[in-house]
């Protein structure tokens, strides 16, 4: 969702979930990477950002609810969980040592819902990744205006 052209060139979109809006080239988990080492200049890493499902997937009934109005520019995909803060944790840290596997330079999309971005900071750069740049950037779709976080990293 973040990359409006999906077919530029040297470029491999991946996710793991079946039926999104936007498939994917390849379907596989970013903490067990199909690919050579150093394969790519740059991974850009949009992880899922909160151990719950987002306020507008379902209602109590189960059904769709309302507040997807919030929402109005979104295809309203979903693209995951973790299954708890400890999970989170773990993923992010096998996903970083992936990253550093393939590439050297990593782009990572934090949306601050459950964790803030220097709370999970320290699993990258304890584990030899060098921040080199960092914007935060305020949504405008969420209530309460979750800080989203574009940070690059190098080793």
């Amino acid at each position: 969702m973040i990359w409006p052209n999906k077919n530029p060139p040297n470029v491999v979109f991946l996710d793991k979930e079946i039926g999104l809006y936007i498939s994917p080239h390849l379907f596989a988990d970013f903490r067990f990477l199909p690919f050579r080492d150093k394969v790519f200049s740059c991974v850009i890493f949009d992880p899922p950002h909160s151990c719950s499902l987002p306020p507008w997937w379902d209602s109590p009934k189960g059904e769709k609810n309302d507040s997807w109005a919030n929402y109005p520019k979104s295809r309203r995909s979903w693209y995951g969980k973790f299954e708890n803060k400890r999970d989170m944790v773990i993923s992010l840290h096998k996903a970083q040592r992936e990253f550093q596997r393939v590439s050297d330079r990593l782009c990572l999309k934090w949306s601050e819902m459950e964790k803030t971005f220097w709370r999970i900071a320290s699993i990258f750069t304890g584990d030899g990744w060098k921040i080199i740049q960092q914007k935060p950037h305020r949504g405008k779709y969420k209530v309460g205006k979750v800080k989203t976080w574009w940070v690059t990293f190098v080793r």
